[in-house]
């Protein structure tokens, strides 16, 4: 038994946690433009790997935003629109979600291939 494809699990499913954190935090952060990370098989068709983070470049809201203009010694409010981020929010939490549950499995097997080795060793000694 190896315990490779868990190993890179792991890693994969942590590294996509990352991206999706990252997304959440900006959220709220004009023009900011989500990731995503992207599985494929792994090396000997054993375990999974992140083949590329592809950032996407579609349009997010436009919001309004006021700024001050000051001309002449005078403020004045002017009304421009700037996009938002192009987060989705629902994505995000599924994505952690789905993530966590993954991770949890893979962490299960090396805990219980940790505990088989335990009881052979124990066998043994």
């Amino acid at each position: 038994m190896t315990i490779y494809p868990s190993l890179s699990a792991l890693e994969s499913f942590s590294l996509i946690q990352e991206v999706s954190a990252n997304n959440l935090a900006n959220i709220n952060t004009n023009e900011f433009k989500s990731s995503r990370a992207d599985l494929e098989t792994g090396p000997q068709d054993q375990g999974v790997v992140v083949s590329q983070i592809i950032e996407d470049n579609s349009p997010g809201a436009l919001i309004p935003e006021i700024s001050l203009k000051e001309e002449n010694s005078q403020v004045e409010q002017e009304l421009t629109y700037v996009e938002s981020s192009n987060t989705d929010l629902i994505q995000e939490l599924t994505t952690e979600l789905i993530t966590e549950t993954n991770f949890s499995a893979n962490a299960k097997v090396l805990q219980t291939y940790d505990s088989m080795v335990g009881t052979l060793l124990d066998l043994f000694a």
